[in-house]
């Protein structure tokens, strides 16, 4: 199955891929955009895939987000590869439990700190700005999972103060 798979979304870009000029590597942002959008989106698959436990998951999620921040792509002239690029963040948000981005963020992970900030800003932009249609509705969804990821963390962080309250409470009262 995983074959068919994968074999389903290679294939079909591979004639894309073939260099114009022989020892030409493809040219991702340019004329062979699709393959840039459709790997930004493989990746952040790979980080959905890995699971909101996955020991790895914080990893690739941090290094995704900083590729994802690269301007000539987050503002890539091609609308295709700029709704890849808020699809991949929203993939990358719903791989991370709320408590999972409580810590990192908490701890002080930096790719994933400054990740979240640039969902915050930049896809912000993009629901404000952009001129393609389907970039703002998928950069508002984006914005949208953030603010319940938020408050989910938000959320656990309060009833741990709650439950530390209570066990505190009980210990004084012995």
């Amino acid at each position: 199955m995983p074959a068919t798979v994968a074999a389903a979304w290679l294939l079909p870009m591979m004639p894309s891929l073939e260099p114009k000029k022989r020892n030409e590597p493809p040219d991702l942002l340019g004329q062979d955009f699709l393959v840039l959008g459709h790997l930004l989106l493989t990746l952040a698959t790979f980080v959905e895939a890995s699971g909101a436990v996955g020991a790895a998951t914080p990893l690739m999620a941090g290094e995704l987000l900083k590729l994802l921040q690269v301007d000539r792509i987050a503002r890539h002239k091609e609308a295709f590869v700029r709704r890849c690029v808020i699809c991949a963040a929203g993939k990358v948000l719903a791989a991370l439990a709320p408590s999972t981005l409580q810590v990192l963020l908490v701890d002080g992970d930096t790719a994933i700190k400054s990740g979240v900030e640039w969902i915050e800003r930049c896809i912000g932009e993009m629901a404000r700005h952009d001129t393609d249609e389907e970039c703002r509705i998928l950069a508002i969804g984006c914005l949208q999972l953030l603010a319940s990821l938020a408050q989910n963390s938000f959320a656990r962080l309060s009833s741990v103060d709650d439950s530390m309250h209570s066990s505190l409470n009980r210990m004084l009262t012995l």
